[in-house]
């Protein structure tokens, strides 16, 4: 399940598509996928845009923006956007501290 979810992180997936891929409806994929992740999908799949971005933040080769559309976000004020509440802090803020 959550290998599909990870692929592709700027395509846009529907619920209904990763659940046929997996043989269930959507309703019953959505309640397992929480009960083994604890998370929905959607936020899973934030989440794991997130992660990714990290690891991008970490090797300081690209900026913000390219990240964010690196890994699946509209722009960096999503990036930003979500990464805050996910993390607590900007993209920004996160790799200074790691610096």
């Amino acid at each position: 399940m959550k290998e599909i979810l990870a692929e592709e992180p700027g395509r846009e997936l529907s619920l209904l598509e990763v659940a046929r891929q997996c043989g269930l409806s959507r309703s019953h994929f959505s309640r397992a996928f929480k009960a083994t992740t604890g998370l929905t999908p959607r936020q899973w799949r934030q989440h794991h845009r997130v992660d990714r971005a990290k690891a991008m933040l970490l090797q300081k080769s690209m900026n913000i923006a390219e990240i964010a559309l690196a890994c699946g976000f509209a722009d960096q004020s999503h990036l930003t956007r979500i990464f805050r509440r996910c993390v607590g802090v900007s993209p920004a803020s996160w790799r200074r501290s790691r610096a």
